[in-house]
């Protein structure tokens, strides 16, 4: 094993997209290096905990409160004292309670992802603590080239890296057997198109505008059903929606399940009419798990998706051009199949974590 640290950086290792790559990142890693995790809160009984632990992440815990705590920046410095890490990697809000650390480390090197548009990734003094630190010589990593140029433009620099997300693909590579199971448990019938749609029931994920191409596509398909798997602070508005539309059992929250790539195999077409991404890892593991997609041409998703090719892509907030795409792909069994086909493929080729890994490698060692 190379005597190299690495050392990344998150708040909390919860179900998030970032914490999920992170975690994937640092087990592909393992061999190649000594990989540590900082998290900025103590256990919280999350899977993400007990992935970390098997992969061989040793993960240091540190006691941040709620809210704004500068005093968990002497716990960083302390955990960072202790293992000498020859790379620093943050993530989320974690970049500005370094700042104090980071004009200290001028000898090792720090990296820090942006994992969605600048102006969400840090707002506010946030946003301002974040470029100070890339003037300090931090260096930012945009994980699509459209998020590349939108972290240039917002913090003036054009000292970008980008590297794209990865998942581990031969995790949603699934048989026929699988789906049938996984269809019997949903009551699925024969015939019914199922959709699934995977994310946080927050407002930037917009699923009451996909709840609402649902009271349309009951009219001209009622044969396609919608599940939601994630939980959120609309819930409770979505579920009424839901009721008002008087779509019934055509639409089901699922809430939090461990079993994405088992639902996935059970899907026949997946929908993302988020207002706002990243590089969406769910949308990613979707074309791995082979479905066509049907998502908001918004962030790094025109990175993933060639309209037409891969699924389509549809102007967020457009009800009628998501209704749609998606009853094309209802429609029609074999364009379904042969755009799954090309996104399992695609997936395979461009989105595993080990090319991931390679590449974060590369930039680490420039």
């Amino acid at each position: 094993m190379n005597t190299c640290k690495v050392l990344h950086m998150l708040p909390w290792l919860s179900t998030g997209g970032a914490e999920t790559v992170t975690v994937n990142l640092l087990s592909a890693l393992a061999g190649r290096c000594e990989v540590h995790l900082i998290s900025m809160f103590p256990p919280q009984g999350f899977p993400l905990e007990d992935a970390a632990r098997k992969a061989g992440i040793e993960v240091h815990y540190l006691r941040k409160k709620l809210g704004m705590d500068p005093f968990v920046t002497a716990g960083i410095a302390s955990v960072l004292a202790k293992v000498k890490p020859d790379i620093i990697h943050t993530h989320l809000y974690t970049l500005p309670y370094c700042l104090p650390i980071v004009w200290k480390s001028w000898r090792t090197r720090w990296f820090h992802t942006i994992h969605s548009m600048a102006a969400r990734d840090g707002s506010g003094v946030h946003s301002h603590l974040n470029g100070l630190a890339f003037r300090l010589g931090v260096r930012p990593v945009a994980i699509s080239a459209g998020l590349q140029a939108d972290v240039q433009r917002t913090y003036g620099t054009g000292r970008v890296a980008m590297v794209p997300n990865g998942i581990p693909t031969q995790r949603f590579q699934h048989s026929e057997e699988a789906r049938i199971t996984v269809r019997e448990s949903l009551q699925v019938r024969p015939g019914e198109v199922l959709l699934i749609a995977i994310g946080s029931l927050w407002p930037v994920k917009n699923h009451a505008d996909l709840i609402r191409a649902m009271a349309g596509l009951s009219m001209t398909h009622p044969n396609v059903k919608l599940i939601l798997a994630g939980v959120g602070i609309l819930q409770d508005e979505l579920v009424r929606l839901r009721d008002e539309l008087i779509l019934g059992d055509s639409v089901k929250f699922l809430g939090v399940r461990q079993d994405v790539a088992d639902l996935l195999s059970g899907a026949d077409v997946f929908v993302m009419p988020s207002l706002a991404e990243g590089n969406p890892l769910s949308l990613m593991e979707a074309m791995a798990s082979g479905l066509p997609v049907v998502a908001s041409a918004v962030g790094g998703i025109p990175d993933l998706i060639d309209d037409g090719v891969n699924g389509y892509l549809v102007k967020p907030r457009d009800v009628d051009q998501l209704s749609e795409a998606i009853g094309r792909l209802a429609a029609d069994e074999d364009l379904r199949r042969g755009i799954g086909a090309r996104n399992s493929e695609k997936a395979a080729r461009e989105f595993d974590i080990g090319l991931m890994a390679d590449r974060y490698w590369e930039l680490y060692l420039k």
